[in-house]
């Protein structure tokens, strides 16, 4: 699909898109195309609206391609726009995904308000077949977090419940067992856990 526009008006608002078109880059050549590789037409659309406009339509379907494209194309107040957006869509089911894509996109405030989320709501959070795109470091630090006032039998059935979703996409499931497992011995503490801990332990072990 190809799209057109102004140079000067997405040069203005992107300094990616200044050198694209007017630095020494291969696309800066007045005689061919920018070509888009890895932002699809639907999102690049709502990039060039936004730069010709300075507003953006930003949906539950578009919001984590377009908080990434802004931050390909370096828009900063669109960026801060679709954290925002995201934030406030955060629920029980959808935190983790978000939490997962903010990770990809080393968005450390976004990352923040999901992990922020998801301890204030872990009960329900940890209860959602969404806590299967948690990253694995992310279900680390939730696990070792002291404000997660979880009973240790429940924390513990959610990681085995994490460890059946993540294997049912994946081959690795004996590599995620033992990573997970780790987490279990070294964040819980043994020596105070209760009596239905250690047979949820034992039957699951």
């Amino acid at each position: 699909m190809k799209f057109s526009a102004h140079r000067c008006v997405l040069s203005a608002q992107s300094a990616v898109f200044r050198a694209l078109l007017y630095g020494k880059m291969r696309e800066s050549k007045r005689s061919e195309n920018v070509l888009v590789e890895d932002v699809d037409p639907a999102t690049f659309s709502v990039i060039i609206e936004y730069c010709y406009t300075c507003s953006a339509s930003i949906t539950p379907d578009n919001a984590t391609s377009l908080l990434y494209a802004a931050k390909k194309y370096h828009l900063p107040h669109l960026e801060a726009d679709c954290a925002k957006f995201l934030t406030d869509a955060l629920d029980d089911n959808n935190c983790c995904l978000i939490l997962q894509q903010a990770d990809l996109f080393n968005d450390e405030a976004l990352q923040k308000q999901c992990r922020k989320y998801i301890i204030e709501h872990a009960r329900a959070v940890m209860k959602t077949s969404g806590i299967g795109h948690l990253p694995l470091r992310h279900l680390q630090d939730m696990v070792e977090c002291d404000e997660l006032a979880l009973r240790e039998v429940f924390i513990y059935l959610t990681i085995f419940w994490f460890v059946l979703l993540v294997c049912s996409v994946t081959m690795y499931f004996t590599e995620l067992y033992c990573i997970v497992s780790c987490c279990i011995v070294r964040f819980l503490n043994f020596a105070h856990a209760s009596d239905a801990f250690v047979k949820t332990l034992t039957y699951t072990g």
